[in-house]
């Protein structure tokens, strides 16, 4: 299951980074970002501050323009995981 994941989230690059381009708050605590594993309020601001300058191309463009930032595409691999094999109060990323 994670091999396909991971295949997956390559083939469609594109859609994950509009994901960071486009998430939004969920509520006045929490933004979609946050939902991802690893990241947290701080790369948040930073991931919103950088794609209000010119949204994000690629998982690299976010890698180079984000300062420590954890790799966003694992981030999604395993949200992704999380959302088919456990509970989520929230689905980013599955129906």
């Amino acid at each position: 299951l994670q091999e396909v994941i991971h295949n997956a989230v390559h083939e469609r690059e594109k859609e994950f980074v509009d994901f960071f381009n486009n998430a939004t708050a969920i509520n006045k605590r929490t933004h979609q970002v946050e939902l991802l594993p690893g990241l947290g309020k701080k790369h948040m601001h930073e991931i919103i501050e950088k794609r209000q300058e010119k949204p994000f191309e690629s998982f690299e463009d976010m890698r180079n323009r984000v300062s420590n930032l954890p790799n966003p595409e694992k981030a999604i691999e395993k949200r992704i995981f999380q959302e088919l094999t456990e509970f989520e109060r929230h689905n980013l990323f599955v129906d």
